[in-house]
């Protein structure tokens, strides 16, 4: 842990500044405040702020209360129930200033499950302010930003998508879905059309990579007073990993999605489906599947218990889900075969023994 002494907010001047600043206006720093523009922005009026002298009556020249309790809500919120409010009728400049303590916050409880899952929240209220730019035909508004943010070049197609060049579309698509595979687009002149949603998507997922690079990138602070306060509350977020012994071994496909989760990365659906169904056809019961999605960013106790409730076979008679076979999950890019596998057909006949060591015992 670093002793920045008077802990002031020098190494948020990571930021860098481009000439996207000249498009925003003050309501597109708040609405997108994970740009460095916007950041930057921030921290131009908090230069010099004291962390542990943030007791007072004001705070960057706002009532201390009023934007200490917007940074509850905001954590709260994000953590609590996977999603950022829209902070509409709070001032811009209160409404950056709780993103940067948000992050000096989850710098400082240095788990990386609680920033994955804030960034994911975060980068879903940015998503909603830009669905309603593409909605309200302001792409000339959004294409800057959503560039600028995705690294990737777009050319509106007649107002029903964009054109993306094929190597940024590569770097973003979503390969384990079938419908993202680049045989299955519509191709033009090496440029690939792309939806509003799809872009929307690939944005929401670049806006959680850059916040959690943020804090990545932070060095931990040492917080006192109200800060600290906070800091104790959201613990009460942080996932409660339960671990149950797994008999007869876990297949590497399997395996990989659940270091990942452990990591607090967000997991596609089918990653979700093959660890699901490979538990209950393991025989575990619908709880201890449940628990082993509690550290996924998006996780919801709510949603997890129906979809396993529903491949479990327990849903209005439905009938119980197979194991994806492992030509399946080759075909969606989540086999990680190993020698361990020898010639299994399906996830489910993993031993983690050989052929060979069997033949012999």
């Amino acid at each position: 842990m670093c002793n920045h002494g008077a802990q002031r907010l020098y190494f948020l001047s990571l930021f860098g500044v481009s000439l996207l600043a000249e498009l925003m206006g003050n309501a597109d720093y708040a609405k997108y405040p994970f740009l460095s523009e916007s950041t930057s922005m921030a921290i131009s009026r908090m230069r010099g702020l004291n962390l542990g002298a943030l007791d007072g009556t004001e705070v960057l020249g706002h009532n201390a209360e009023e934007v200490f309790s917007i940074v509850r809500v905001r954590l709260n919120d994000a953590l609590g129930n996977g999603d950022s409010p829209d902070l509409a009728d709070i001032s811009h400049e209160i409404s950056l200033a709780s993103f940067i303590f948000a992050l000096i916050i989850l710098r400082a409880a240095n788990d990386q499950r609680l920033t994955s899952r804030f960034a994911l929240a975060e980068a879903r209220r940015s998503e909603r302010y830009m669905g309603y730019f593409l909605a309200q035909s302001r792409r000339s508004q959004a294409v800057p930003i959503i560039e600028h943010t995705c690294g990737i070049n777009l050319t509106d197609y007649y107002g029903e998508g964009f054109l993306v060049d094929i190597s940024d579309y590569l770097k973003n698509a979503i390969v384990s879905q079938p419908s993202w595979k680049l045989v299955n687009r519509w191709v033009i002149a090496g440029k690939v059309f792309v939806k509003d949603n799809e872009i929307l998507h690939i944005f929401r997922e670049s806006a959680a990579k850059s916040i959690n690079q943020t804090v990545q990138k932070m060095p931990e602070p040492v917080l006192k007073g109200e800060l600290a306060n906070i800091l104790s509350e959201i613990m009460v977020y942080k996932p409660k990993v339960v671990v149950k012994p797994i008999e007869g071994g876990v297949p590497p496909c399997v395996q990989v999605q659940l270091d990942r989760m452990k990591k607090g990365e967000n997991i596609p659906h089918a990653a979700r489906f093959l660890i699901a169904s490979f538990f209950i056809n393991r025989g575990y019961d619908i709880q201890s599947v449940i628990n082993l999605f509690t550290t996924s960013p998006d996780f919801s106790e709510k949603i997890t218990r129906y979809q396993v409730e529903q491949i479990a076979g327990k849903k209005e008679n439905g009938p119980k889900y197979m194991v994806p076979s492992c030509s399946k999950l080759a075909s969606e890019g989540l086999c990680f075969k190993t020698e361990e596998c020898d010639s299994i057909k399906n996830p489910v006949q993993f031993t983690g023994k050989r052929q060979k060591e069997r033949s012999s015992s």
